[in-house]
């Protein structure tokens, strides 16, 4: 569990930019906003205030956080967060709380960018085609055997009218 500590400029992205961590504090995380510099130059300067992770919230006011490139920094985590998110946790740390956090290394979801209408419609397009994929090979069997049981009645036909029934089949 790490806690968040307040930090002057909030963007990170000043050169005298000071982290208010109490002395002692062995493990803290570095809220900062998205904008006016890169990722990398806001993680180094978190890290050099040994900080343990950075979770940087997004400026615009879409939920959607991107991938960021942060080449260089060393092994400090970094988490994007959604602007909302970030302004939730800013309210409680302006407030005097202690906020804890708890940041598990995973994947990132890709169901995000799948909407319900979507999935409902592919499935039932899928199960459509294979609907009619299958009647398709019922019909084409049945067609085959009538054709075959066709072919061979006129065979049997043939060979009574040729009167040569002991070289047809019966």
């Amino acid at each position: 569990m790490f806690c968040f500590f307040e930090v002057a400029d909030r963007l990170g992205c000043d050169r005298q930019t000071r982290f208010l961590v109490p002395p002692n504090t062995k493990h803290w995380v570095a809220l900062l906003h998205r904008g006016n510099c890169t990722f990398k130059e806001k993680i180094l300067r978190a890290a050099a205030f040994n900080a343990s992770a950075v979770v940087i919230y997004n400026n615009m006011s879409k939920e959607e956080t991107i991938t960021m490139a942060h080449t260089g920094t060393g092994d400090i985590v970094v988490v994007m967060i959604t602007e909302s998110k970030g302004k939730e946790l800013l309210s409680y740390i302006e407030s005097h709380l202690t906020v804890m956090v708890s940041i598990m290394v995973g994947t990132r979801s890709m169901m995000k960018n799948i909407n319900r209408g979507s999935l409902v419609f592919v499935s039932i397009s899928f199960i459509v085609l294979m609907i009619i994929s299958s009647a398709w090979l019922i019909f084409y069997f049945i067609q085959k055997i009538r054709y075959s049981n066709a072919r061979d009645r006129s065979q049997v036909r043939f060979c009574r009218i040729a009167s040569i029934s002991q070289f047809c089949w019966s």
